[in-house]
């Protein structure tokens, strides 16, 4: 279970001329870290294909699809593109840790044709 302080954050302020103002990352793992913290078996299927998302530096999150976020000012809709799809990432990494543990991915399946 995760405890509330691991959750992952993206500590921003809206500015006097309408822009959102991206302050710091709290709780964002590293692709290094996400192997530690999920396992190697789980960290690879999150990183196959573009849904994985990791930090690369203090002051950036790399997104495989292409939604990178970075310290710094930007539109409010720039912002919630990038929140919603992180948003997806988090969502896809839990589905993927529940399946791993219940060995979803490695179980003998069969289809008939």
């Amino acid at each position: 279970m995760t405890q509330q302080g691991d959750l992952a954050k993206i500590i921003y302020r809206n500015t006097a001329d309408g822009m959102v103002e991206v302050l710091r990352f709290e709780n964002i793992l590293s692709e290094k870290g996400l192997e530690e913290k999920f396992g190697k078996e789980v960290a690879r299927i999150y990183f196959f294909g573009n849904g994985g998302a990791f930090k690369m530096a203090d002051g950036y999150i790399f997104c495989r699809s292409g939604h990178n976020l970075k310290l710094g000012r930007g539109t409010k809709e720039y912002f919630q593109d990038r929140i919603a799809y992180l948003k997806e990432c988090g969502k896809r990494l839990g589905e993927i840790q529940r399946k791993v543990a219940l060995d979803e991915y490695t179980k003998e399946r069969a289809i008939t044709i």
